[in-house]
């Protein structure tokens, strides 16, 4: 006679690491509410279905299960909280399904999810109308911040009845599932409507103009998106925008909004405003909220938001630093007023932008009825710097050869004559480097060339140094200072590799110096000592880029 535990299949040691990796993957995908990709594990691994039963005995001790809003200490807010009757919960059951009794609600079909939640279509039976309603995912495993969160949202979105807000009309919890219901909007999402290209200008100025009029609304009642982009922009079947989705809303007053501390990235990469990138959170305000919409627009217009990288890090380091490319660029016949406009609102400097969402959307009518906007023309300076974070490669080194050009006209009018073939040729391999650059920077557009030109930039940097360095007839001194600013330039591209190659080759052109430069080193252990801080540099630069990369890797993994 055998017992029941006999019976089951125990693992192999040969398959034992193999199973507990796909008991993990299960559980992964079980505890986000991947069910599809529950199920295909099974499907692709039955001898792992014998140990899911413990998995589901386990949760019948779960006390996560049996929280409520009220056991976390959660601070008053006006919504009343109703119970309802519901189907039995079971592991995972945060994933609702179509034809499933959630309380009052007949749930009908999954509309979307985010980070935290997901939201369903539903049938509100007592009152027979459709709602979409939203719930915490996993919420077994939801711990007190995700209910914190969850609670934000709903107190921020039930305060709000504006016609360009979706509304929310209860909050409720059903047997430990937290829930909120509101309008079931028809239509598709403005990301939707922008995968078929940009808009119409006068179509994404008459879109804009009343979303920027419920973000003033937003902040007249003390709440702060931080989260405002096409996808959470929902078009009806008339067009009509209107704004959902409150999951990182602040409410000013709020002590209990702790989430955001210092260091905490906020929003999403490519809309976020440069102190949400920097986790800067005590100078996210409502001009925060004015840079979203001020990329929201810039995606209308051209059909791409203001910063897009292939890695989420990527995007961040360009939304702190870098300007994007003039709509214009992307658009030709854009008016020159409305460029404006997009521009006033990705303003680096939060200050630079419209104070409120109301100003946005009075200039964006003055540029509807013909009249001059208030958005003014960035000065000359202005306009240097923009350009220069725009390209920063290409400026910086610019600037470098800039700076030689001067030092060495410099150097040719104080000596005259005598210095003349020596200004001749380092101006010219001065002037080829400038050209080169700028070639560079054109081709760098290209994505299919791109790493290779990053190879080919820090090495063309690497052996021009040297060409100039070489064509100095006296003692090189200081000047060598500039092998350590190609390393470090290197560094810009991101790529360890990159880093790398231009380290070691310039040690080669610092050697090519020692061979061919009457007067370098002026000590042969001073060479020595140049090429090992060389080298520690390189090692350096390269570890901060690849610190970078293992930072971004886990920023994808979190999202």
């Amino acid at each position: 006679m055998s017992n029941d535990v006999g019976d089951r299949p125990t693992p192999s040691d040969e398959s034992e690491e193999l199973l507990f990796a796909q008991l993990e993957a299960y559980t992964q995908a079980l505890q986000v509410g991947e069910h599809t990709t529950c199920e295909r594990i099974l499907n692709e691994s039955p001898e792992i279905e014998p140990f899911i039963g413990c998995l589901g005995n386990l949760n019948d001790f779960s006390v996560v299960q049996s929280r409520s809003l009220a056991d976390i200490n959660l601070p008053e807010y006006a919504p009343t909280i109703s119970s309802g009757s519901g189907s039995s919960s079971s592991f995972g059951s945060s994933m609702l399904k179509p034809n499933q009794t959630f309380g009052k609600f007949e749930i009908e079909e999954e509309l979307g999810r985010g980070g935290m939640g997901v939201v369903f279509r539903a049938r509100q039976t007592d009152l027979k109308r459709d709602v979409a309603i939203k719930v915490i995912r996993s919420h077994q495993l939801a711990d007190d911040e995700d209910l914190r969160r969850f609670q934000i949202e709903a107190q921020a979105a039930a305060r709000l009845k504006h016609p360009n807000i979706v509304t929310v009309h209860e909050i409720g919890e059903v047997e430990g599932q937290h829930y909120f219901a509101m309008d079931y909007v028809t239509g598709d999402t403005l990301s939707d409507r922008l995968k078929s290209g940009p808009l119409d200008i006068e179509e994404a100025v008459t879109l804009l103009i009343p979303i920027s009029q419920a973000v003033h609304y937003l902040h007249e009642h003390q709440v702060m998106h931080r989260d405002l982009k096409p996808s959470n922009i929902l078009l009806d079947e008339n067009g009509k925008p209107l704004v959902t989705d409150f999951g990182l809303a602040r409410i000013f007053g709020n002590d209990d909004d702790q989430q955001t501390q210092t260091g905490v990235i906020i929003g999403t990469p490519s809309y976020m405003s440069p102190e949400q990138a920097a986790g800067r959170v005590k100078l996210i305000t409502n001009r925060s909220d004015i840079y979203s919409l001020g990329a929201i627009l810039y995606e209308m217009l051209t059909g791409k938001p203001p910063f897009k990288k292939d890695h989420p890090l990527d995007t961040i380091v360009q939304v702190i630093e870098q300007e994007p490319l003039l709509p214009r660029r992307l658009r030709s016949g854009l008016p020159r007023d409305l460029e404006k406009v997009c521009l006033k609102c990705l303003e680096k400097d939060p200050d630079k932008r419209y104070a409120t969402a109301e100003e946005l959307a009075e200039d964006l009518q003055r540029f509807l009825q013909g009249e001059h906007v208030q958005a003014a023309s960035p000065s000359l300076i202005s306009r240097v710097n923009r350009w220069s974070r725009r390209f920063p490669a290409a400026s910086s080194r610019w600037a470098g050869v800039l700076a030689a050009a001067t030092i060495v006209q410099g150097r040719y009018w104080i000596s005259g004559v005598e210095s003349q073939p020596y200004h001749n040729e380092v101006m010219t391999i001065l002037g080829v480097w400038a050209i080169v650059i700028g070639l560079f920077q054109f081709l760098a557009a290209n994505r299919t060339v791109k790493t290779y030109l990053e190879y080919a930039w820090a090495a063309t940097d690497a052996l021009l140094l040297t060409f100039v360095l070489l064509k100095v007839p006296e003692d090189l001194g200081p000047l060598v200072i500039g092998y350590p600013m190609v390393v470090v330039a290197s560094g810009m591209f991101f790529n360890v590799r990159v880093v790398v190659c231009s380290t070691i080759l310039s040690c080669l052109g610092y050697l090519g110096l020692w061979r061919w430069h009457p007067t370098e080193p002026y000590l042969p252990h001073y060479g020595v000592i140049f090429m090992v801080t060389l080298g520690i540099l390189g090692a350096v630069t390269a570890a901060q880029v690849r610190r970078v990369r293992v930072l971004n890797q886990y920023y994808e993994s979190r999202q």
